[in-house]
């Protein structure tokens, strides 16, 4: 058994699995093997992802369309995998505006608060929740390189 797999599980979440870094960590993930659970926005393009997984070596591809900035999206794909043992997740999910501020759209700007502040906070409330009493160290892993150079 891969050392990785009894620290956390044979199956890892990616949030912003569709393109950017969430995409390159999947590809990562997959070829160390790991089963993937790919969540992001764009349906199309967690598809594309998903092939490239299946390709570079993931026995098991999962695909979770959701837009995390929406509050309940989180419980919503979280009940979606609760019978799987993941312990790591890779969250990428996130967006940035440009501009000056005082010219910037207000709903933009929230919708990246959402994303990148209420989307964290809540991913690590709901994950931290299910690994609660978890016998293994999952809850406060030290941290170190999840990829090898």
């Amino acid at each position: 058994m891969n050392k990785q797999f009894k620290r956390y599980g044979p199956w890892a979440v990616v949030t912003g699995a569709s393109e950017g870094i969430g995409r390159s960590g999947v590809l990562e993930l997959a070829r160390q093997g790991y089963r993937i659970i790919l969540v992001a926005r764009s349906g199309a393009k967690l598809q594309a992802a998903a092939e490239l997984a299946t390709k570079e070596g993931s026995p098991e591809v999962r695909v979770i369309t959701a837009n995390l900035a929406k509050e309940d999206s989180i419980p919503t794909f979280m009940a979606e995998i609760a019978e799987l043992d993941y312990g790591l997740v890779f969250h990428a999910a996130g967006l940035g505006t440009t501009g000056p501020w005082a010219e910037s759209d207000w709903a933009a700007e929230e919708n990246q608060w959402a994303l990148n502040t209420g989307a964290t906070w809540r991913m690590a409330h709901a994950v931290t929740q299910r690994w609660k009493g978890c016998r293994t160290k999952r809850t406060m892993p030290r941290p170190r390189p999840m990829f090898k150079r």
